[in-house]
């Protein structure tokens, strides 16, 4: 079963998507065109937490998280005796990846200035 989600707290369809096919060929002036609200971290962790809640109901097996030096939201499928994790997305591997490249980026912004 998949939760009940409110239509007002998902993001608006982009702008090719929500148009009639009849707009879409009209080009847009550029100061109508924004970019969509960066959420700040309370309330990415908010909506994290309200996922694990809402998760928990219907697959208690499955958990949210932020992984705070990538910033990126981590899924993990976790076994219910031993709480041993059984899958994860992105994997470990890929976060150490992200999180390398990170400080490869930040020493090469250090050398050039």
């Amino acid at each position: 079963m998949i939760p009940d989600v409110p239509i007002s707290s998902l993001p608006p369809l982009p702008d090719a998507l929500a148009a009639p096919a009849s707009h879409a060929a009209q080009p847009r002036p550029a100061a109508a065109v924004s970019a969509p609200p960066v959420p700040t971290r309370e309330q990415l962790e908010q909506a994290v937490a309200q996922a694990n809640r809402q998760m928990n109901a219907i697959a208690p097996s499955l958990q949210f998280e932020i992984d705070p030096e990538t910033r990126t939201v981590v899924i993990r499928l976790v076994d219910r005796e031993d709480q041993r994790v059984l899958r994860q997305v992105p994997s470990v591997e890929m976060l150490a990846i992200a999180r390398a490249l990170e400080r490869m980026q930040a020493l090469l912004v250090r050398t050039r200035a």
